[in-house]
């Protein structure tokens, strides 16, 4: 589901929902910082 935009976190699809699922924490390999609270 994740379109590969390194400006975003990356984004799963619920396999059991449907729905848009975030990592609560990821250091992108650009030395990007992404937190759940940064999406919410």
């Amino acid at each position: 589901m994740d379109g590969g935009d390194p400006t975003y976190p990356p984004q799963f699809q619920c396999e059991n929902c449907g729905g848009e699922m975030y990592p609560e924490y990821y250091n992108g390999i650009h030395g990007q910082e992404y937190k759940l609270s940064d999406v919410l």
